[in-house]
């Protein structure tokens, strides 16, 4: 992958549509949840989510981008092309703390991981009282992985959904 291509990724998994509308989904949760429930509720209490899922987002890509660059990693999914539910799901899971290296191998990512933890980290300084300590850091670093795990497994059985025949 290029240096032009990688900073063009970075820059639609900051600010492209489908962050831009996940983080919109979330924030609706959130309100939902009423969490945390220092922001209260209403449109006010909506967009103060709404902008500290977007900071989060942005603080996870920026670390993850430049990390991706020092270690050669490349964070994009790679479809399994195996055979079987649970392999393919499990390929998928496993894909949520891997990376593509220049050799070709699939191995640890260190970006991806410290992309998670260090955005987790930070947002617990311009979050609510609720957010800091290392129970919450840990507890919003597990959603964010386990989140990413989702939408790895949407990526990996999604194109055949879509290419179904129909009857």
């Amino acid at each position: 992958m290029t240096e032009r291509k990688r900073f063009h990724l970075y820059i639609l998994s900051v600010a492209g549509p489908v962050p831009l509308l996940g983080e919109a989904v979330g924030a609706g949760v959130s309100q939902w949840e009423n969490s945390p429930k220092e922001w209260g509720e209403g449109w006010g209490a909506y967009g103060e989510r709404f902008g500290s899922n977007l900071a989060y987002n942005s603080v996870r890509q920026t670390i993850t981008y430049g990390t991706s660059i020092v270690f050669h990693e490349d964070n994009r999914y790679f479809a399994s092309h195996e055979r079987g539910f649970w392999t393919r799901t499990g390929y998928a899971v496993l894909s949520t703390v891997t990376a593509r290296h220049p050799d070709g191998r699939q191995a640890f990512s260190v970006s991806s991981v410290t992309g998670i933890a260090g955005a987790s980290a930070i947002s617990s300084i311009w979050g609510p009282r609720s957010w800091q300590g290392i129970e919450n850091i840990s507890e919003n670093a597990g959603i964010s992985f386990v989140t990413t795990a989702g939408f790895n497994i949407v990526r990996e059985f999604l194109p055949d959904l879509l290419h179904r025949p129909h009857k």
